[in-house]
């Protein structure tokens, strides 16, 4: 290489690192960007929207692989996309796979939002081919200088499967093609392309749909950032969320919820939304301040994004609901009334909880406010009877316990949580002294061994001679319990009457050397009858005073309580049956099957009476 050749050399790329070294992501796009859209024409700006500014700026931070951010509607997500690509196209031009949930959306796309940003900014004049070149910035693909934009759409295996790149932008992926029994799914097809680079670029956004979608699911592995914003009134800061039940997030304390006038209610259950519209703030979490709408864009120009989770490497996750958003119909005032509106249609809140609040539906309409009474102690004398009742399961940890006090129809619970074994459980019992004979194992569906739960039962009981000769002894003391699905009921022997349990005579050493020598007893119950009952007792009707300690009631405690909804549910016939369902397959509901198991078990030994 000659002298002349390598100053030529030097000069280009000191001009490549001078131009990167002086201007960030976000600044570049604000100096050369300019979109051309029938309702967005004009330079790229940042203005109402300084929350786009870090994603943006990631583009350019080589330590991350993988972009997560999942945004409300009208947040400008797609902004922070057409940012960073054409920023990559000028400063690291390589090839981009963008991929669409269908060919269709990605060509009007591509027709209407995309290439015309790139022919309205000056900075890719000269770089988009012309003349007999002009084939190659199409629709499907357009090539500006060194870099090729491929756009593809989610249900092509063969497009997702072909040309490596460097750049892979999944967008909308909750709506992507979810692979078929021969074929992966369309977000692994597409990262599958980017696995020969050391630094490779993902970008995965969408409206999330469901906990178990993929946008969700590649949020978690992210650190989950949130952006805060300082009170305008205390100066702390506070991130924006609509309310405790509207929100998957784990709370931090620091939430700002959306609150209007509880008047605005009327009589006779309608809202005024006339007064709910004029009535909405947010109230701030430190100094209990109203903070109105109008104040939500300066209150960005001084927000910060903050992780709230660790991330696994290389990953990065940006949340933020429309309540950030500038937009006329992203105001809070707005927003009350179209959640409200939105209770009363056909179709619920779901589109409310994925758009605008940009979280996974998991029947969040149907939780309820906390109505249970929290005590400090309990109140309980020598009249009141304590059960421990313990569920079991396969993984870690291997047991969760809830010990609750009855007295006729007071119940208070005491403590609850996980255990990992055996003499943990007996522990807890002699710290509350708790008999035996008042002590319930789960040993159905999810145990994580029914044989074991019968021998260790059997290990903590009495046996207990027969009146009638021939039947073997039994024992009394821990007792093994079983939930049947549905409202069955069983017929008691005595009395005649139909009860919601039955116990079912059981050998707890079946297939062993001590088989055939003594019985105990399992108790069998309805899960969906004593279902039906805890959610009369926790809304405190007919009678019942359900109370919770200080010490019980934590978030995990209350997830836990609130992991079923009741739903219409139709038969092959066409018949509607209302049931107990999970809101989702992810959500725990450990500590809610042990406060059923207490009542089931309450109602055998006749502590408590109901119909």
């Amino acid at each position: 290489m000659t002298t002349d050749q390598r100053k030529r050399v030097s000069d280009l790329a000191a001009s490549i690192f001078e131009a990167r070294s002086k201007m960030t992501v976000s600044e570049w796009c604000c100096a050369h960007l300019r979109f051309d859209e029938p309702n967005n024409r004009g330079p790229f700006s940042l203005h109402a929207r300084e929350y786009i500014r870090e994603p943006l700026d990631t583009w350019a931070d080589p330590t991350i692989t993988d972009m997560v951010p999942i945004f409300g509607s009208q947040a400008g997500k797609t902004g922070i996309v057409m940012g960073g690509i054409g920023w990559s196209i000028e400063n690291l031009p390589s090839r981009v796979v963008w991929v669409m949930p269908t060919r269709d959306s990605g060509s009007a796309f591509a027709r209407e939002r995309w290439i015309p940003m790139l022919l309205a900014s000056e900075c890719f004049q000269g770089l988009i081919p012309e003349g007999a070149a002009r084939h190659k910035f199409v629709t499907r693909a357009q090539h500006v200088g060194a870099a090729i934009i491929s756009m593809t759409w989610s249900n092509s295996p063969s497009a997702l499967s072909s040309t490596p790149a460097p750049i892979v932008v999944l967008d909308e992926v909750d709506k992507f093609n979810k692979g078929t029994r021969g074929e992966t799914d369309a977000v692994n097809l597409a990262e599958q392309r980017t696995k020969k680079f050391s630094m490779p670029k993902r970008f995965k956004s969408s409206t999330p749909t469901l906990f178990s979608g993929l946008a969700w699911q590649e949020f978690l592995k992210t650190d989950q950032r949130r952006r805060y914003l300082p009170c305008p009134l205390c100066g702390k800061y506070f991130v924006l969320a609509w309310s405790k039940n509207f929100t998957l997030l784990k709370l931090t304390g620091d939430e700002a919820f959306i609150v209007w006038d509880k008047e605005a209610k009327r009589a006779d259950g309608t809202w005024d939304l006339d007064r709910v519209e004029r009535s909405t703030r947010a109230v701030c979490p430190h100094c209990a301040g109203h903070i109105q709408d109008g104040s939500k864009t300066a209150m960005d120009r001084a927000g910060e994004w903050r992780a709230t989770a660790t991330a696994a490497k290389g990953y990065r996750g940006w949340h933020l609901p429309s309540l950030y958003a500038s937009g006329v119909q992203t105001a809070w005032p707005k927003m009350a009334v179209k959640f409200l509106q939105a209770q009363k249609s056909l179709q619920g809140v779901k589109g409310f909880i994925n758009g605008d609040l940009a979280e996974p539906y998991q029947a969040q309409d149907t939780l309820g406010e906390r109505v249970e009474i929290i005590t400090s102690k309990l109140e309980a004398t020598a009249e009141w009877t304590k059960l421990l009742t313990v569920d079991c399961q396969q993984k870690t940890p291997h047991f969760w316990h809830v010990v609750r006090a009855w007295n006729g129809k007071k119940s208070e619970g005491i403590s609850g949580g996980p255990l990992d074994t055996w003499d943990e459980i007996e522990t807890v019992q002699r710290m509350h002294n708790i008999p035996n004979v008042c002590v319930a194992v789960d040993a159905g569906w999810g145990a994580y061994d029914e044989a074991e739960v019968y021998k260790n039962c059997a290990r903590r009981s009495e046996i207990e001679p027969r009146a009638k000769e021939g039947r073997l002894p039994f024992l009394a003391g821990w007792m093994p319990t079983k939930g049947m699905p549905g409202r069955k009921t069983w017929k008691d022997q005595e009395s005649g009457l139909y009860v919601h349990y039955y116990l079912r005579p059981t050998d707890p050493f079946s297939g062993s050397s001590d088989a055939g020598q003594v019985e105990i007893s399992l108790l069998e119950f309805s899960a969906d009858y004593y279902k039906d009952v805890l959610e009369q007792m926790r809304l405190s009707r007919d009678g019942w005073e359900w109370k919770v300690s200080a010490e019980l009631s934590t978030p995990i405690y209350w997830q836990h309580l609130d992991a079923e909804v009741k739903a219409a549910q139709q038969n092959k016939n066409g018949f509607v049956k209302w049931a107990w369902v999970k809101r989702s397959k992810h959500w725990p509901d450990h500590l809610r099957d042990c406060e059923v198991l207490q009542i089931a078990h309450a109602n055998f030994l006749q502590i408590c009476r109901y119909e």
